[in-house]
């Protein structure tokens, strides 16, 4: 059978307290994606899948090397002034201007992307978007989600934003406090600002931790934890992100 060679780029390792309960990211992306294609018909070509730790500057040797790539999130700002961070940029650049490849960009990789391509990152003043959070669907981005309706749950974590999105990207979600939370570039990349990978336990840990350490408030982190417990559209969100790379 057929197969579709993709790259998973790792932006990040998860908290340990994450780690030790859920993986790091690859067993994360793993198992949204193993989940995902079980509900796509069987005659499909089968993903593939490889791993890079991009922090530590390993990258696929060359652009060409992979039919699609998906970028994870991360601790890190995409407008961070970082050796790998600029590495990364200049590859899913070469990735996106000189190949055919497809390209998935989750929360920190929709903002890389953003940049890569001249877009701009930077801290949202209104602050942190946490756990389940509706967004709104334009009529693009109905017909590309597949959802049925104008509205999509899904997880959030991220105080980072784009606040200009590249040339030639179509806007297909957004929310209360984040005007892109979902792009399209010519069929060949997509994005989510949120976590279709992460299911509540993962951010319910993330909050508690970051409760800790003074970032959430205790209002704000109890409000959080309740939300993270909310329905989310993964399934649905998850199955088109393998679908848009099978294309």
């Amino acid at each position: 059978m057929a197969v579709v060679r993709v790259a998973v780029l790792l932006c990040d390792t998860p908290a340990p307290p994450v780690v030790e309960k859920y993986g790091a990211y690859d067993r994360i992306f793993k198992e949204m994606l193993d989940a995902a294609s079980k509900t796509i018909e069987q005659r499909t070509p089968q993903l593939e899948v490889s791993y890079f730790d991009v922090v530590s500057e390993v990258l696929p040797k060359s652009a060409g090397d992979f039919d699609a790539y998906i970028m994870t999130g991360s601790k890190y700002s995409a407008y961070e002034d970082l050796e790998w961070i600029r590495k990364l940029k200049a590859f899913v650049k070469d990735v996106i201007v000189n190949t055919n490849a497809k390209v998935v960009g989750i929360c920190f990789g929709h903002q890389i992307i953003a940049e890569a391509l001249g877009g701009k990152v930077e801290k949202n003043v209104r602050g942190w978007e946490v756990a389940t959070t509706p967004m709104q669907l334009n009529e693009d981005g109905e017909r590309f989600w597949k959802l049925g309706k104008s509205e999509a749950y899904i997880q959030q974590m991220h105080q980072d934003i784009v606040t200009k999105i590249p040339y030639g990207f179509r806007v297909l979600a957004s929310s209360s406090i984040c005007e892109y939370q979902s792009m399209i570039l010519d069929g060949r990349v997509i994005t989510l600002q949120g976590h279709p990978e992460f299911v509540p336990g993962v951010v319910k840990t993330i909050v508690g931790i970051r409760n800790k350490l003074g970032i959430f408030s205790d209002e704000f982190a109890a409000d959080a934890t309740t939300r993270a417990d909310h329905t989310v559209d993964h399934p649905v969100l998850a199955t088109r992100l393998v679908e848009f790379i099978l294309s």
